[in-house]
């Protein structure tokens, strides 16, 4: 099972969204063109993660791809499309193996060798970072496009950019071979979500088309 390309995804963060808020801001999202709303509230309770899930699994209904992070048992229980795992998950290939239904699995990658491995296990993509200072790992050493070039030229798997992306550096993300990108604060922290989507996508759109080309 492959991801949309190119890709926009949507990280609701409950540290950085308010609960109540997320389904409007992700309605708003997928109407300017999110095409992947991924879950990450390990920090949540389990019933809040399910309660959370059911309704970001309702908001996405036919309208793009739902993957939960690092919660396997969650992703199956409400039906999500896939799960993202972190670098440090160790049982990647048994998982991968384990699925017995199309299943999206992706993993975080910081390194070359980390990206490698995670295409090995059988991932269907990776997100590598942190490209730009961000505010969900501010302690991080920014990674600029250095390792987003290093992998893509690497992978066969589709690598988006994620850290600290916006609507002034999306374009360059894309240019350097990412397949889209993971955003936070891009489209949740935005007063105007819609708007502030519509704009990323297409940024994105004119730049993939640009790379798509130059590769044919």
């Amino acid at each position: 099972m492959s991801i949309p390309l190119p890709c926009l995804c949507l990280i609701v963060d409950p540290n950085r969204i308010q609960i109540e808020k997320c389904p409007k801001i992700v309605d708003a999202a997928i109407n300017g063109g999110v095409n992947m709303v991924q879950l990450r509230a390990n920090n949540l309770s389990y019933e809040d993660r399910l309660s959370l899930a059911l309704d970001l699994k309702e908001s996405t209904a036919g309208r793009a791809m739902f993957i939960v992070n690092n919660d396997i048992e969650l992703a199956l229980t409400v039906a999500a499309h896939g799960v993202h795992f972190k670098e440090s998950f160790s049982k990647v290939s048994e998982r991968v193996a384990s699925f017995t239904q199309p299943f999206v699995v992706g993993q975080s990658v910081h390194s070359l060798k980390s990206a490698l491995k995670a295409e090995n296990n059988g991932v269907d993509y990776v997100t590598a970072g942190t490209m730009y200072p961000s505010q969900s790992h501010p302690s991080k050493r920014p990674e600029g496009t250095r390792l987003l070039q290093e992998i893509v030229s690497n992978l066969q798997i589709p690598c988006l950019g994620i850290g600290g992306i916006n609507k002034t550096n999306v374009g360059k993300v894309i240019n350097m071979g990412a397949k889209g990108v993971a955003v936070i604060g891009a489209i949740s922290d935005a007063s105007n979500p819609y708007s502030s989507t519509k704009t990323l996508t297409d940024n994105i759109t004119a730049n993939y088309s640009i790379q798509v080309g130059k590769i044919s």
